[in-house]
């Protein structure tokens, strides 16, 4: 890696310690100003690395239940301390007073998902969740030790009907060194142009509670279907699945979306489908990093003998996913060299430049020694 040869200014450093100012710095002065200078170019690297491998991935669930903590207050009981005199000095003469207090906690609203995730929403979600479940919530006392407000807690449970899923995308990451290999899968750069005569998609924006799944075409019911089937299979297929549509445009419109997005997340499964004016389906190609290729095969061969209805399309592809999908392992990719940016190795060379030689100058005028545990650091002139 390019950014290593940054190591030349602490070897240079090391050198002309040792020739110039052999008799002011000793070998423990110079290991430290080597062992600082590699720290920070090891650490430069790192992150540059870590910058650009680390992915976002959504991960779905579904709420499970809702909750509403009604307000209440204690009584805090405290005792504080008060100037009572004063002199030149400051302070002579305290005494001690009761300051206790009511503490107030306001109401607030909480949905758990069903793989124990807790999140704040405001009072509206509570009340949609309420009424999407049956309507009747339950009430449970906390026995808190309250001072005038007593607040206990009223819940409610989902019903387990499909039709009433309310789903959830929570942000991931995870280390994807795909995307940073420019000869291993030979994606192609996508120019502006080719973005436009292809009709591709950018990566959808998600919203924790309210996400569209489909692309390219809308139809609310079945974007609502998919989503509900990301729900209940995220958590144990650890599976996103999207819908691209494109209207007239050719098979080669999957390909480009494909390395337009550098094959996708580890863990999505992306179903583009090409329609002509009659809304008649063209061709089909699945987007996914998994390796059961059946299941790609076998969908796009179902996709294409299909009517356009997204309703049921998500349907059988949810099917499928459930009972063959199998997430690809991205620590398999680790092989893949991932080198520092531009940026990364030109800042790198300007701390590390800076920190050796303040160090250097440090090392010079000031003597460390390590005697067993104990560092000594004593200060003065030219030591010899």
């Amino acid at each position: 890696m390019i950014i290593y040869l940054n190591f030349i200014i602490p070897i240079l450093a090391i050198l002309i310690l040792s020739i110039v100012f052999h008799k002011n710095v000793n070998i423990l002065e110079r290991i430290i100003v080597f062992a600082v200078a590699a720290i920070v170019i090891i650490v430069a690297k790192v992150l540059s690395v870590v910058g650009q491998t680390s992915t976002p991935e959504c991960l779905n669930s579904y709420a499970v239940q809702a909750f509403y903590y009604e307000d209440w207050d204690e009584w805090v009981e405290k005792t504080c301390t008060r100037c009572v005199r004063r002199d030149s000095t400051g302070c002579v003469e305290e005494e001690e007073y009761d300051c206790s207090y009511r503490e107030y906690y306001p109401p607030y609203w909480e949905i758990q998902d069903n793989v124990g995730k807790t999140y704040g929403v405001p009072e509206s979600k509570y009340r949609h969740l309420l009424q999407l479940w049956g309507g009747k919530a339950i009430f449970k006392d906390l026995h808190r030790d309250y001072y005038h407000d007593d607040g206990d807690l009223w819940y409610v449970m989902y019903d387990n009907k499909f039709e009433h899923t309310y789903p959830i995308v929570r942000r991931g990451t995870y280390e994807n060194r795909v995307k940073c290999s420019r000869s291993i899968f030979n994606f192609k750069t996508i120019t502006p142009q080719e973005k436009s005569m292809y009709g591709l998609y950018d990566y959808p924006q998600m919203d924790r509670y309210d996400y569209n799944p489909i692309l390219g075409f809308k139809d609310y019911k079945a974007s609502k279907r998919l989503s509900f089937h990301n729900a209940h299979l995220g958590s144990f297929k650890q599976v996103h699945m999207l819908i691209a549509v494109y209207k007239n445009k050719p098979y080669d419109a999957a390909l480009y979306q494909e390395s337009l997005w550098k094959g996708g997340n580890k863990n999505e499964f992306i179903l583009c489908i090409g329609v002509n004016d009659e809304n008649q389906i063209q061709w089909a190609k699945v987007i996914s990093w998994t390796e059961v290729q059946e299941l790609k095969i076998g969908l796009e061969s179902k996709v294409k003998k299909m009517s356009f209805d997204l309703s049921a399309i998500a349907d059988t592809m949810a099917k499928d996913v459930q009972y063959r999908f199998k997430r690809k392992q991205f620590k398999d990719f680790s092989y893949i060299t991932v080198e520092p940016t531009t940026t990364a190795v030109i800042l790198s060379f300007v701390i590390t430049f800076i920190v050796t030689v303040i160090l250097s100058i440090v090392v010079i005028k000031y003597e460390i020694s390590f005697d067993g545990i104990n560092t000594h650091l004593k200060r003065g002139g030219k030591m010899s």
